[in-house]
């Protein structure tokens, strides 16, 4: 058997003739591709990066102040509750009374001391014609 002396290849198909301008229109298509490719690449995931970060931070810092003002609401009710406590004891009626004898020098009047001037409704409120129904309630 003997082998051929020469193999044949197959041949490719002419390459179309490439002028200037469609040359640089090739290559401005080429250049936009790879910038294309590096923007997909590498731009979009480090601004997704980016942005992971920053959301991150915004919203650790919600969270810290979220806490901030729970605390602020916390000592603000225990204060408010204070007071109303403090309020409760300072009313009293019997410390009221006190004060009033021995620091302004005042006394409770007798019957005969009070009178009602004016229209026909008493500074407490009650109507003159009421009055004789207060006192049966004493």
């Amino acid at each position: 058997m003997a082998l051929p002396r020469h193999r044949e290849y197959p041949v490719a198909a002419p390459q179309p003739r490439v002028t200037r301008g469609r040359a640089r229109r090739l290559a401005a298509r080429r250049a936009a591709e790879r910038r294309r490719r590096f923007v997909l690449l590498v731009v979009v995931p480090v601004l997704l990066m980016l942005g992971s970060v920053y959301l991150h931070a915004v919203a650790s810092d919600l969270t810290q102040r979220t806490a901030s003002l729970e605390e602020r609401i916390q000592d603000a009710r225990s204060e408010g509750e204070e007071l109303r406590l403090r309020a409760a004891r300072l009313s009293r009626p019997e410390r009221v009374i006190s004060l009033a004898r021995e620091e302004l020098g005042m006394r409770t009047p007798t019957g005969g001391e009070m009178r009602v001037y004016g229209g026909s409704t008493g500074e407490d409120g009650i109507h003159v014609e009421d009055n004789h129904t207060e006192e049966g309630l004493r």
